[in-house]
């Protein structure tokens, strides 16, 4: 059984609500059965929700009702469970029908989700119940007046264990992490029910310990296994155990709690950090960190490459958003979410370093940022000493920027690896050199 689940982008017309549901649901020889949904709030906000299920033709959203409360208050990033009852009339035909759940945020009524569509398997209609014969019915009355009182003690002597005119059932399809809601039939002569699920494997049966309510929740060991429930009636005149039809238990898409969110500075040079958010029941969790034009966040390109939790951030981002997709898969499903976005991304900015009035020696770099060495002639030098420099020190610049420094010396060779060397110079003179590239502070 697949199951799909409806996530869409959070740009400018963001999803509100993930629905996640059952590909089938077979209903019983009664036409009655139940599944279940899940629906995960992605406003971004405390809202109140309405849930709706809807039936392709228009005449059969009657047969479906929510069980509980319709209208109900949701978290930032909650997820319920919200099960769905189905009661088919008798005229109806068989065949198959499609139900679905619509959430709609009661605030907002155009922010709604549609979830996927589950075929409902119609089965043929029961039949009629049969007509008793009135010959016997007159013979028994007969009978009972010939007895008299005998046949009155006779009857009400005789020990009456209960009865199930109608056998317990469970949806025939059960979802991991989704309760399971049993209808326990009808039972008579006043018994007290006791309940046991078991969890099946072909023709053998285990009980499931503390499985002992009419509902449960399936676990992950449950997932691709049959589940059944016995119903025991109890009364003082004995006992009889009943048992439902079987559940084929299917796993449960990944479930986002806490939704991905990117940190960092948007600039070129800087690193940009992924935090994927957490996630239940998740297999496999990727992400791919996306680049959006400013005037467009719909229109985001998958960044070549880049499908860590961080990202350096190159220039060729420069003016654009960045934002990173995550996706979570099982066996059950997929569900996609993006995260927040950062940018558009700038230039980054370094602040020029302090270097005057600095002193140089022999081999002494004059400033690591400027690139600038000083080299001694001969066995006796003096210090050259910086006594001006053309941007304030503190100023933030764009990396490349040129800062020109005057400079004075005696005997010395200044090496400048981009413009070579000046030799035998003892008055001030400038030179003039950009900032390096790299990461910044």
């Amino acid at each position: 059984m697949s199951v799909s689940t409806s996530v869409g982008p959070r740009a400018d017309a963001p999803v509100p609500f993930a629905i996640a549901g059952p590909a089938e649901l077979r209903l019983g020889p009664e036409r009655i059965g139940a599944t279940s949904f899940t629906v995960t709030n992605l406003t971004g906000r405390p809202i109140r929700v309405r849930l709706q299920p809807r039936a392709a033709a228009p005449g059969n959203e009657a047969w479906y009702q929510v069980t509980g409360e319709r209208e109900v208050p949701m978290a930032v990033g909650a997820t319920l469970s919200v099960e769905v009852m189905a009661r088919v009339p008798g005229d109806a035909p068989e065949g198959t029908s499609t139900l679905s759940l619509r959430a709609v945020d009661e605030a907002d009524p155009e922010r709604l989700t549609d979830g996927p569509a589950v075929a409902v398997t119609v089965p043929p209609p029961p039949p009629p119940p049969k007509k008793l014969p009135l010959v016997p019915i007159l013979a028994a009355v007969l009978v009972l007046v010939l007895l008299g009182g005998g046949a009155f003690w006779f009857f009400a002597m005789r020990k009456q264990p209960p009865l199930n005119p109608a056998a317990p059932t469970i949806p025939d399809t059960a979802m991991v992490g989704v309760e399971l809601k049993a209808d326990v039939g009808r039972w008579e002569r006043k018994p007290e029910l006791t309940y046991q699920w078991f969890r099946c494997t072909g023709s053998t049966c285990e009980p499931i310990d503390d499985a002992t309510a009419d509902s449960y929740v399936p676990t992950v060991p449950d997932a691709t296994l049959d589940l059944q429930l016995q119903v025991t009636g109890t009364n003082e005149d004995g006992a009889l155990t009943a048992s439902s039809n079987r559940s084929r238990v299917a796993q449960a898409p990944p479930r986002n709690t806490t939704l991905p969110a990117l940190s960092g500075t948007p600039e070129t040079g800087r690193t940009l950090t992924l935090d994927v958010g957490t996630w239940d029941d998740a297999v496999t969790i990727e992400q791919q960190w996306m680049s959006c034009p400013m005037d467009d966040a719909s229109a985001c390109t998958p960044i070549a490459g880049a499908t860590g939790t961080t990202l350096l951030v190159g220039e060729t981002l420069t003016a654009q958003m960045v934002r990173a997709d995550v996706t979570a898969t099982n066996p059950g499903g997929t569900m996609m979410l993006s995260s927040n976005t950062l940018g558009p991304i700038g230039v980054a900015k370094v602040p020029v370093p302090l270097v005057l009035g600095l002193q140089l020696g022999d081999g002494q770099t004059l400033i690591d940022a400027l690139g600038l060495t000083a080299n001694v002639i001969g066995q006796n030098s003096w210090c050259s000493v910086v006594l001006t420099q053309s941007i304030q020190a503190g100023t933030l610049v764009e990396r490349g920027t040129a800062v020109t420094l005057t400079v004075a010396y005696q005997q010395f060779c200044l090496f400048l690896p981009d413009l070579g060397a000046i030799n035998d110079r003892y008055l001030p003179f400038e030179i003039t050199i950009p900032l390096q590239q790299g990461e910044g502070p």
